[in-house]
């Protein structure tokens, strides 16, 4: 008798199991992708955000998709709900567009967790950037972007080194501030690529692979940042002018180096 009843509770908790995981995939596989459309309708229309104004989006729970954002001028409050992917696309892309804020929101599970490319005056405040694969921040032909008081944190599992929490590509007059930038071990903290006349102030930069790397990149500030426990160096200027750099904390950092040089001039 205690045998029989010993394999029915084995056998309830595999089927449970098995329907959990059924459940899951189902919800994944039935999952699109959420589109803000330049008429301001959101599409599918069962999206759980809403909006009276079509100029300010609130999310009203969970999602567990890729946000494609295509109208400009516009604020997305995520009211401390999570976007959610399945390990891989983009959480929110914006492209071509402009003045659109994006705040408290969580993002997780994607290749990058935010991506933008062609964008002007976006802001992005109070937001978790968490789990997601490559970058938290991918910054791509853009200007006059804000990031600032986000918690941009163990992204990179699986990424190669190399890559960055918050990747600047060919942008310019971006603000990043009072951010934490941290246990993204696998990635540097904050890295500029061919970007000039960028602010990067009073962020705390902690265990994470570089610090802040900056390659062919001119003209740009750091200032009063805690850049404390990295893997490699706080600082690493490759082939790079007039950057200013003062009032940093440098310490921790390992590999020797606390700030490296090469090829590079710097205020």
């Amino acid at each position: 008798m205690n045998r029989k009843f010993l394999l029915a509770v084995v056998l309830v908790f595999v089927l449970a199991s098995a329907w959990n995981v059924m459940f899951r995939v189902q919800r994944l596989q039935a999952s699109e992708t959420i589109v803000i459309r330049i008429d301001g309708s959101i599409d599918p229309s069962s999206a759980n955000i809403t909006t009276s104004d079509n100029v300010t989006y609130v999310f009203t729970d969970y999602n567990f998709d890729s946000l494609v954002i295509e109208r400009s001028d516009i604020v997305v409050d995520g009211m401390g709900y999570r976007l959610e992917g399945a390990g891989y696309g983009n959480g929110i892309k914006l492209d071509g567009v402009s003045n659109v804020t994006i705040r408290n929101l969580e993002v997780s599970g994607f290749d990058y967790g935010i991506d933008l490319y062609n964008t002007s005056n976006n802001v992005f405040h109070g937001n978790n950037v968490t789990g997601n694969y490559v970058h938290g921040f991918y910054i791509d032909h853009s200007s006059n972007v804000t990031v600032y008081e986000n918690m941009v944190s163990s992204n990179g599992e699986g990424a190669y080194h190399g890559y960055a929490s918050i990747y600047v590509a060919y942008s310019s007059n971006c603000s990043i501030r009072l951010n934490n930038i941290t246990e993204n071990r696998y990635l540097d903290g904050i890295e500029f690529w061919y970007s000039s006349r960028n602010y990067v102030y009073d962020n705390n930069i902690s265990d994470n692979y570089f610090g802040i790397r900056i390659f062919s990149s001119d003209d740009n500030t750091f200032y009063g940042n805690d850049i404390t426990a990295n893997s490699h160096e706080g600082f690493w200027l490759f082939e790079s002018s007039n950057n200013t750099l003062y009032e940093n904390l440098l310490s921790g950092n390992d590999m020797g180096l606390m700030f490296r040089v090469t090829s590079s001039a710097i205020t």
